[in-house]
């Protein structure tokens, strides 16, 4: 096999255990939420995700040399894009139903992904990527089934706002991934999470010394998250690095697959019927297009 080609297998990997590691973050937010408001949830996992990265660059002796090899206005753009995609998405889910906010992130995520890629990357929309994409777009649409009217409102405008925010920090870790150390990436977005929920607890009078009143239960579910946002962040800069932007936006629409078996195992929510078609829809969707790949593997 070619180089080139176990890499992409290797980007592949990567943003296909984000997906699925992303399909498990609403367990968390679900303990969590007992205690904690929302946004001094998102300021804890990025406490722990700055306290941790700090911890990995020091003994690992990593270096901050390739912040000065790239724009500061794109290490600013990547600090803060990631941590406002949740704010964006968050806005979304007060005024419209999940459905509806998940199908509007993905289609801002996965068409602002094609345009990118295709003007920024030159990637080429081939046959098995437009047969990938229709699947997914269809698993997106049975999940918004049985669509009504009545839930085009703001709410809608505000997934799509936090899909191509979303769309713009994938852009950024394509093109960062390579220049930057990983670890530090990932630190700057802790700190961008930080700056930014820390600004909206105060907008929405959540209480600003919530740390200092936790329970232990909270501070464990609050490491244990932060480190497997440590991982997902650094999984999704490896596959952005070694995969197409285009198809790798698609790819972390697996979250769709694998939240409701999460659901299911953790809290026995047992997933209905539109959710494990849409879901088999995109995992269909996702992988199709590495079906002829996998087969020349195996050849070889």
């Amino acid at each position: 096999m070619t180089t080139q080609k176990v890499n992409k297998k290797i980007g592949f990997l990567s943003l296909l255990l984000a997906g699925a590691s992303f399909g498990s973050f609403g367990i968390w937010i679900r303990l969590l939420v007992k205690e904690l408001g929302l946004y001094e949830q998102i300021v804890l996992r990025n406490v722990v995700v700055l306290v941790l990265s700090l911890i990995v660059i020091t003994l690992g002796k990593k270096s901050f040399s390739g912040l000065k090899k790239v724009p500061k206005v794109s290490l600013l753009l990547y600090a803060l894009t990631i941590p406002l995609a949740v704010v964006f998405f968050n806005l979304s889910v007060m005024t419209t139903k999940i459905a509806v906010t998940t199908f509007a992130f993905y289609i801002g995520t996965i068409i602002f992904g094609i345009v990118a890629g295709k003007m920024m990357f030159k990637e080429e929309l081939t046959m098995d990527k437009k047969v990938s994409l229709v699947m997914v777009v269809l698993g997106l649409i049975t999940f918004l089934y049985p669509f009504d009217l009545k839930l085009i409102s703001v709410g809608i405008l505000w997934g799509l706002v936090a899909g191509v925010v979303d769309g713009i920090s994938n852009v950024l870790r394509k093109d960062l991934a390579g220049k930057v150390d990983k670890f530090v990436l990932v630190l700057l977005t802790g700190i961008g999470g930080i700056v930014i929920s820390g600004l909206l607890i105060f907008a929405y009078q959540e209480n600003p010394l919530f740390i200092f009143t936790m329970s232990s239960t909270s501070w464990l579910i609050g490491i244990v998250f932060g480190a497997l946002l440590i991982l997902v962040n650094f999984m999704v800069l490896v596959g952005f690095q070694n995969y197409d932007l285009n198809l790798g936006s698609v790819v972390l629409a697996t979250e769709l697959f694998f939240a409701p078996f999460f659901a299911y195992i953790f809290l026995r929510e047992i997933p209905s019927a539109k959710e494990l078609i849409g879901g088999s829809l995109v995992l269909v969707g996702v992988i199709f297009p590495n079906f002829q790949y996998l087969l020349q593997k195996k050849r070889s």
